[in-house]
């Protein structure tokens, strides 16, 4: 079937259910040819249907093969620039949900984090409910609750990518403070150094939109002699002693850049307080 898949796909299109099936098949070398021959079928119509399969097959498997299967599963979306997704929304998703997986391999982290990126950098429509996913890795998710040993892990490149999602659009976040607040925990100081600093650089962006948010919100209603103007008001204070209290920590990092960096946005909150 491999032999004549490039001459007559449709012949073996035919035998898709019979493929799939043996990608179950006890001998790795023939979930491997059965994996070879499915991603090869894919086309605009079966993408979504087919990698559904395969991510269903992801789950159920370990090691180099499981490896093997998530690298396939993202070079067949990202074939030809995309050629076969009609709802980068689902790939945003998809590739959400692969950072969830109990293991993998340093390329493949590498690989989704910079897909997360590629795509919400390039597609406006989905930044929104890219965000939103990312939201969801830094504050539920546990990755950085697990990074007791991840000096050398690849999971960082995920946290690297998903704190510059939700800095760079940081217009779309609904919950400020929750997520500096876990942009800023105490926990990511056992995160590489570079980490750390996208981590602060990103959570002052964060910081800065949501007063943005609130001073703006609160001009809106200066006419009105409502309790909402209280709201925005404490929102705001609360915002900027709560990032004031989460930096004080990281200005003594043995990083001397997290150091700097913690350093220069904490004298910039507390003028920013005082003002």
């Amino acid at each position: 079937l491999n032999k004549i898949m490039d001459k007559h796909k449709k012949a073996v299109a035919q035998h898709k259910d019979l493929i799939l099936q043996c990608l179950d098949d006890p001998d790795v070398t023939i979930r491997m040819r059965a994996l070879d021959l499915i991603t090869s079928m894919v086309n605009e119509k079966n993408l979504e249907v087919i990698i559904q399969r395969l991510t269903d097959h992801l789950y159920g498997t370990d090691g180099s093969y499981r490896d093997h299967v998530l690298e396939q599963i993202i070079n067949v979306c990202r074939k030809h620039d995309y050629e076969f997704v009609r709802d980068f929304a689902w790939y945003v998703q998809l590739l959400t949900n692969m950072t969830g997986l109990s293991s993998m391999c340093k390329s493949n982290a590498e690989l989704v984090s910079s897909q997360l990126m590629d795509v919400t950098i390039r597609v406006p429509e989905v930044r929104e409910f890219s965000v939103e996913q990312m939201e969801g890795i830094i504050i539920n998710n546990g990755l950085i609750s697990d990074a007791h040993n991840m000096q050398s892990n690849a999971i960082c490149r995920i946290l690297e990518a998903s704190s510059y999602i939700v800095g760079e659009y940081s217009q779309f976040v609904k919950s400020h403070l929750t997520l500096v607040s876990a942009m800023l925990q105490s926990r990511i100081s056992s995160l590489p150094g570079d980490i750390q600093c996208i981590f602060i650089h990103n959570a002052l962006k964060v910081v800065c939109s949501g007063l943005c948010e609130y001073l703006v919100d609160d001009d809106e209603s200066d006419d009105e002699d409502s309790d909402d103007d209280i709201d925005e008001e404490e929102l705001t204070k609360d915002l900027i002693s709560g990032t004031i209290k989460l930096l004080e920590p990281l200005s003594t990092s043995s990083y001397i850049e997290v150091q700097e960096r913690a350093n220069a946005y904490l004298f910039f909150m507390k003028w920013l307080q005082d003002e």
